[in-house]
């Protein structure tokens, strides 16, 4: 496995120009770093043939009534002076900020495997088909990521007087709550990675009736406990609303491509030889 990916793109340079007019994505305050992680859409797949299989549909039109709905959410409670994000949600902004995909999914995993007393076989079974499932789906949502190029909620909120939008009312001097990724915003990484774990592990584990707890020592105090997947996805929808770093729509639509990719992956490895 090591040789198969030593060459797999996943270092390759591939050079993005940003674009300058309203609705796309450029460098973000207060670091404005150059976009990173452009290679990523085209980096060898483990399951999916082509990252760009599971696009979903395009983000809203910057002029719409729902643009303007979820760009006001995140602006009440994303930015970093907000007085109206409820302490729990704060907590889970900052938790899902510094815990990511890979070390988040594994580690609830391996919670329900040792209650459910899963055998050697199973766990290397499940444990691949959630590791594919993430991978895949983090592969496919920054190659459409890329291919939208949408812009952040702290660039669309210091622009909200030149988007065309009578709705959106501008604020300079905005900050998102946690740090800006520096890639674009259109679908949300965490949530496509998201989605493909919760298919994979309400298939393996079941829905509910589950005991997960999950801590970080880069966020002490927080602990969050979790009894069904759907809680722990809900939480990383609300974090990064409440964080500031992304819209609802972005949520929406990666939690459907992450969900596309898991069951594809489900339906297509790892399946029981012929026969047997």
């Amino acid at each position: 496995m090591l040789a198969l990916r030593a060459n797999d793109g996943w270092n390759a340079v591939v050079p993005y120009t940003p674009m300058v007019s309203p609705g796309y994505w450029r460098p973000t305050p207060p670091e404005f770093r150059p976009a990173a992680f452009a290679q990523w859409g085209q980096v060898t797949r483990f399951a999916i043939d082509d990252g760009a299989r599971f696009r979903v549909n395009p983000p809203p039109q910057i002029h719409t009534g729902q643009y303007a709905r979820d760009y006001k959410e995140v602006q009440a409670f994303g930015g970093v002076t907000s007085t109206m994000r409820p302490q729990d949600r704060a907590d889970v902004a900052r938790f899902y900020a510094v815990v990511l995909p890979m070390p988040l999914w594994p580690a609830a995993a391996r919670q329900a495997s040792a209650a459910q007393v899963k055998t050697l076989s199973e766990n290397a079974r499940d444990f691949a088909w959630l590791a594919m499932a993430v991978c895949d789906s983090l592969i496919a949502s920054m190659e459409m990521k890329y291919h939208y190029g949408y812009w952040r909620p702290v660039t669309a909120i210091r622009d909200g007087a030149i988007d065309g939008n009578r709705a959106t009312d501008p604020d300079e001097s905005w900050l998102s709550f946690v740090t800006t990724p520096a890639y674009p915003s259109y679908p949300g990484n965490h949530a496509s990675a998201a989605g493909a774990a919760r298919a994979v592990l309400e298939h393996v584990y079941g829905r509910d009736g589950l005991s997960i707890t999950l801590t970080s020592q880069a966020v002490p105090g927080v602990i969050l406990h979790y009894t069904s997947w759907n809680q722990i996805t809900d939480d990383i929808d609300d974090a990064r609303i409440y964080g500031g770093v992304h819209f609802r729509f972005d949520q929406k639509a990666g939690a459907r491509l992450g969900r596309q990719v898991g069951m594809h992956i489900l339906q297509t490895t790892l399946r029981p030889a012929r026969g047997q």
